[in-house]
């Protein structure tokens, strides 16, 4: 997996794993080479077999927030409009839609 750091004028900057294998992408978080939060080119995650929720971004190809929310186990989000989509730890502050985020590769 690469690194990268996403960060946006109202959200704080977060180091992240990018998930880039299907391998990668299917653990996402639980990957065991993962950070605490992995941006996954997808437009869909689950939370099937977790205990428990977690905080989803979804983002366009232009790094704009389409749409965020709290998933809970056993769970399935689709954001149709997004490129990739953030994992990010429940307690995370998520930036709101139509934030512009910024994408490095550390």
């Amino acid at each position: 997996m690469q690194t990268v750091l996403l960060r946006g004028s109202d959200f704080d900057p977060v180091i992240a794993s990018h998930a880039i294998r299907f391998h990668q992408r299917l653990l996402g978080r639980w990957s065991p080479t993962a950070l605490d939060a992995t941006l996954i080119d997808t437009r869909t995650v689950h939370t099937f077999g977790l205990k428990e929720s977690i905080g989803v971004v979804g983002i366009d190809e232009r790094l704009t927030v389409v749409a965020s929310a709290k998933l809970e186990p056993n769970h399935v989000v689709w954001f149709r409009k997004a490129r990739y989509i953030l994992e990010l730890p429940e307690d995370f502050d998520l930036p709101a839609v139509g934030s512009a985020l910024e994408m490095s590769y550390v």
